[in-house]
């Protein structure tokens, strides 16, 4: 199975529970594979597809919370992979485990615990990145559940492209 393949299935595991997914954002700093918001909760899913990737894992400062100063993503932490990939008594301290058999995800191991340390000001920047790219033609690797309600209320989101934003001061300078 393929790591694309993976972060798909990741994918639609977290859209079961989570209103936002995102998948691979290229920023700075950690990226994850799969990060879910369940209101302020969230979930991450880093995917593996060999034991030397898995393994490879432990050299990033933020797997080392403690250690490097440097906290990782996510209240709940899980490892995706195919059956024999990773044992579960390699697990991190707190870490659960998805299995993938026949393209469907198994719970080999429930994250014990949430993580009370975890980069918020990382997991903010993501949301950010993801909504101004949200205003971009391609929006791949974004997921959000949209939910209306009439309430007394209003509020907009308003985003803007680099070219929408060029055009706009073309116009009002």
């Amino acid at each position: 199975m393929t790591h694309a393949e993976l972060v798909e299935i990741g994918r639609k595991c977290l859209t079961k529970t989570c209103s936002v997914v995102i998948t691979e954002i290229a920023t700075s700093g950690e990226e994850p594979d799969v990060i879910g918001w369940r209101g302020p909760h969230t979930v991450l899913i880093e995917c593996k597809t060999s034991r030397s990737d898995f393994l490879a894992d432990f050299n990033k400062p933020w797997r080392n919370d403690n250690d490097a100063g440097i906290p990782g993503l996510g209240h709940a932490r899980y490892y995706l992979c195919e059956p024999g990939v990773i044992k579960r008594e390699e697990l991190p301290p707190g870490w659960g485990l998805i299995h993938v058999v026949n393209g469907k995800t198994r719970m080999a191991h429930v994250a014990p615990h949430t993580f009370q340390t975890r980069n918020l000001q990382r997991e903010a920047g993501i949301l950010l990145s993801a909504l101004r790219r949200l205003g971009q033609t391609s929006v791949a690797g974004i997921s959000i559940k949209i939910y209306r309600s009439q309430t007394k209320c209003k509020s907009t989101i308003t985003i803007e492209t680099d070219e929408q934003e060029a055009l706009m001061e073309k116009e009002h300078p």
